[in-house]
């Protein structure tokens, strides 16, 4: 057996990996388990939360699991979903922990809103509920029992870590998207707190993605078969560490993280904040880059709803949507669908959608196969639209674009993309880079390889390119879905009540 030189916990959204990588950054193990949210039971609106210690143990049987296959590590890091958090008490007790898709911030925001451009100029991000900020504004102003005793504000990463080691560290692109941290500076931004009526004293030190925290605590150690002092890392947020597995590690570049949803990053050597607040701003997992953040939504998630409605249950679901998708030709017989797809710094009303198509006389003539590939091209359609906002914004158009996750398995909607795109795309072999980009951060942390680049050079392989073909008819059809868009848009706004 091989022994592992780095352990990834990966606590997305949907659920938690833990990967054993070798120095070479070749997979050794894996486990999942998907994650159980409880959301209503506190009768607040839009209020989601988890359990804590149901979570923890579900780490460390995941961790068990991964070390009894892959031996010990030299170092064990955390990457996590952004903007799932937890509150502290003086004694680490956990008075508050919820995911990414809590809510209940949406009742603060009316305090917050006369501050909303400061906010955006001193975070990169502007006013919304998700964002901790507005957390943390909630308990104040409706559970300040809560708030009185909240000793330290951790990000979900950053919590895990501490209970991997008992240091309590903030991870400054993780701790980005809390809304509380300086763009500048990559530290908590104890003075706009205080502008804004808060608490500054809540914040721990802010660390880099590479920088070790603490050692493996010995009881932690005992539970999962690890060793006691093992150095603990926080890599930061899963889409930072999806753009790192990528190799993409200088400005100018860009990423697409094709999951559950879809970033799209581009990187600086500067921060650099979108006046409109469409474009998040955000460290990033290295140091002296920045990025700037479109998100074409949700995706995968819509993909994964149209296999659930035509393949249910099946375990090759997606390959054999790939081949029947194939047997449809560009623009799906003059189908289209809008199916989750956002494009940010678009005006939204209640946002219609669906899948639309010309009525023929034998209806008939549109199969299965027409939804699949119709549904593809909106993602790939949403994806070109949201790099065309980031171009727009002062990001630069790259050569090439970087792309991971589940979609990036698919060769059909890869091409998609750089036709509609009309740049080169690399994919590469591991398509799930979150947590190979965590397990590269270690290695180099840890003092496997003198620089992050010569970490990638070794971690990271690249799979197939698509070039734009220049006779693609999906420009024009782009276009067209562009311009069927903006007027669903329009209908959905004369609709609102």
């Amino acid at each position: 057996m091989k022994e592992a030189a780095v352990i990834v916990i990966d606590a997305g959204t949907g659920d938690c990996r833990v990967a054993a990588f070798s120095d070479k950054g070749e997979p050794l193990a894996s486990a999942h388990r998907e994650w159980t949210y409880q959301s209503g039971r506190e009768g607040i609106p839009g209020a989601f939360a988890f359990d804590p210690e149901g979570c923890w143990r579900s780490v460390k049987e995941l961790l068990q699991a991964v070390t009894a296959r892959a031996g010990c590590a030299a170092a064990v890091t955390v990457t996590s979903q952004r903007d799932g958090m937890a509150f502290l008490d003086r004694e680490g007790r956990e008075l508050y922990c919820a995911p990414n898709m809590d809510l209940r911030g949406e009742a603060a925001l009316p305090a917050l809103r006369p501050f909303c451009r400061e906010i955006l100029e001193r975070t990169g991000l502007p006013l919304h509920a998700l964002f901790g900020l507005s957390r943390l504004t909630w308990h104040r102003d409706f559970a300040p029992e809560v708030y009185e005793r909240i000793d330290c504000v951790l990000m979900l990463c950053d919590w895990l870590a501490f209970r991997l080691c008992g240091e309590r560290r903030s991870e400054r692109a993780a701790a980005s998207s809390s809304q509380m941290l300086s763009l500048r500076s990559g530290e908590y931004d104890r003075a706009l707190m205080e502008r804004l009526g808060l608490r500054g004293d809540l914040f721990p030190r802010t660390c880099g993605a590479a920088e070790a925290v603490g050692g493996l605590l010995p009881g932690v150690a005992r539970e999962t078969g690890l060793k006691a002092g093992v150095p603990v890392f926080i890599s930061g947020s899963d889409a930072h560490c999806g753009a790192v597995g990528t190799g993409c590690l200088r400005s100018g570049e860009t990423a697409v993280i094709a999951g559950t949803t879809t970033p799209v990053l581009s990187f600086f050597d500067r921060p650099v904040v979108d006046k409109r607040g469409a474009l998040y701003g955000s460290l990033s997992s290295l140091p002296g880059l920045w990025t700037l953040e479109a998100n074409a939504d949700s995706t995968g998630l819509s993909y994964r709803w149209v296999r659930d409605l035509f393949f249910p249950g099946k375990a090759d679901a997606f390959r054999r949507m790939e081949a029947e998708a194939r047997t449809v030709p560009p623009g799906s017989g003059g189908m289209k669908a809008y199916i989750g797809v956002g494009i940010r710094g678009e005006e939204k009303g209640c946002n219609l959608g669906g899948f639309l198509f010309p009525v023929p006389w034998n209806i008939s003539d549109f199969g299965r196969a027409h939804f699949l590939r119709a549904a593809l091209e909106s993602n790939a359609f949403g994806t070109a639209a949201n790099l065309e906002a980031l171009w727009a914004s002062g990001a630069e158009k790259p050569e090439l674009l970087h792309l991971c996750g589940g979609q990036s398995r698919s060769p059909l909607w890869a091409g998609m993309l750089a036709d509609t795109a009309g740049v080169a795309v690399q994919t590469y072999e591991n398509a799930e880079a979150t947590a190979l980009g965590a397990a590269l951060l270690a290695a180099y942390g840890v003092g496997l390889y003198p620089t992050v680049r010569a970490a990638a050079e070794a971690f990271v392989r690249p799979g197939r390119r698509y070039a734009p073909d220049p006779d693609s008819p999906y420009p024009a059809l782009y276009r067209q879905w562009r311009e069927r868009r903006r007027h669903l848009l329009e209908l959905s706004c004369r609709e609102e009540p």
